[in-house]
């Protein structure tokens, strides 16, 4: 690969168009992000590939920030070496760790594409199995040098188990409250049970972050999420969003939006709404962002034959984000699937029965539980998933950080590996660009610049 000065561009670094005046550099081995000027970009390769060409080209300056940034590399570095290190390194990084502690097993909804069912229960999680995983997770933290705890109530419904949710919430503050690790809890929920009672309750408790999904207007999102025993629930979960965002206490709200085939040409009527009802109107603290639907296992009404692939997927997922962006609304999300559970040591979701699993599509399946409460000793089958090399044919690939050989829930689905190389080569560029745009005061602040962070 030419060089200049003894360095060249990372073959994981994306080169972005961002205006006329100025292209973004990207790297998706490290998410380190530059701006230059084109002019300056385009003069520098002009030079790599003319080395009497003495005409405009990087300054020292800017050659140690790019480097600094792993966006310029030397030419002795071989980056095969750097990817394997990459994908081999996060499965032990427990400097920020992420468990969800499953409240219950029950859901009061039956969405038509979820991935749990068929697999749910009555089971909720008692105090007891709660101070169990607390203190497991106590003993993995501090053994490790956690610095970053990121705990998250999930489900089936989690709400449905309220009482268990505050229990074990009191339980880790206090098992974290001297401790150097930073404790950041949050609730997975559909919405429904998320009352102004319900979230007093929550709040004392310290959960004060939450994850709520919409599929759509209220006519797409009742015909996919409904009642267990049928029933529109649109209404109600705004009117708890509406309250919600009013409350000080509210730290930050993400509002999912699932897409697929059936539901995508709906959603900026969905954002027409959430807009009208003020919804939206604090960034800081709400923010929406769309979501693939992914296969099931046990789907309503063949639901899997909805999911968007490749290009198709990556071409709805740029018109919604620019759609978004039009209307002023950050562009903060990407579906990428590395690291996982599946990938890592680290992340946990911890079952009512006190079973450990890595991943939420396997569930209630026992072939795929990682290990057991009190110790969480690994099992076989999850020491396969961790110990499986990255792809000989994915290290070339500059989406190998982003996919790690892709997901692999959805290769146990199919029976074959998940490639979104169609996908990324659309939507990753596209990404960048906008959200990077969103970052950056365009004129102000980087005509006078030849690259910045």
């Amino acid at each position: 690969m030419p060089s200049i000065n003894g360095y060249r561009l990372s073959r994981y670094v994306l080169e972005v168009p961002a205006s006329e005046e100025f292209t973004i550099l990207h790297s998706t081995l490290y998410g380190s992000t530059a701006v230059i000027s084109s002019v300056l970009l385009h003069s520098t390769h002009d030079r790599i590939t003319n080395s009497s060409d003495t005409s405009l080209q990087l300054d020292p300056e800017d050659i140690r920030r790019l480097v600094e940034q792993e966006i310029l590399i030397s030419d002795d570095v071989d980056e095969r070496d750097r990817i394997r290190y990459l994908v081999n390194s996060a499965k032990f990084n427990y400097t920020a760790m992420e468990v969800a502690l499953v409240a219950t097993r029950a859901c009061n909804f039956r969405c038509k594409y979820c991935t749990e069912a068929g697999r749910f229960s009555d089971a909720h999680m008692t105090d007891e199995t709660a101070d169990a995983a607390v203190n497991y997770i106590k003993n993995v933290a501090d053994a490790k040098g956690t610095q970053h705890l990121t705990v998250g109530f999930y489900g089936g419904e989690p709400l449905l188990n309220l009482e268990g949710i505050v229990h074990a919430a009191h339980a880790l503050r206090e098992a974290f409250r001297s401790t150097r690790t930073k404790l950041v809890l949050f609730a997975v929920t559909n919405g429904y049970e998320l009352t102004p009672k319900a979230f007093d309750r929550l709040a004392d408790a310290g959960v004060v972050s939450f994850q709520v999904t919409l599929d759509g207007p209220k006519d797409v999102h009742d015909s996919r999420r409904v009642l267990r025993g049928g029933g529109a629930t649109w209404e109600r979960i705004v009117r708890n969003m509406i309250a919600l965002v009013q409350d000080e206490r509210l730290n930050a709200l993400g509002i999912r939006i699932n897409i697929d085939r059936h539901s995508s040409l709906s959603v900026p009527h969905l954002l027409d709404e959430l807009q009208e009802q003020q919804i939206l109107a604090d960034t800081r603290r709400v923010q929406a962002y769309i979501a693939p639907v992914i296969p099931s296992f046990h789907p309503e009404d063949n639901w899997n034959s909805y999911v968007l692939r490749g290009r198709e997927k990556g071409e709805v997922f740029v018109r919604l984000w620019e759609e978004m962006a039009t209307r002023g609304l950050p562009v903060v999300a990407f579906p990428n699937v590395f690291p996982c559970g599946l990938h890592v040591e680290w992340g946990t979701l911890v079952d009512p029965s006190g079973d450990l699993y890595a991943c939420s599509g396997f569930l209630g399946m026992s072939e795929y539980v990682k290990g057991k409460l009190p110790d969480g000793r690994m099992s076989r089958s999850h020491l396969r998933f961790l110990t499986e090399p990255l792809p000989d044919r994915c290290e070339e690939c500059c989406w190998a950080p982003l996919c790690g050989g892709g997901c692999k829930y959805i290769a146990a689905i199919t029976g074959r590996q998940n490639c979104e190389k169609a996908f990324f080569d659309l939507a990753y560029p596209a990404f960048v660009r906008i959200s990077t745009q969103q970052d950056v005061e365009w004129r102000d602040d980087l005509q006078h610049l030849s690259a910045c962070l």
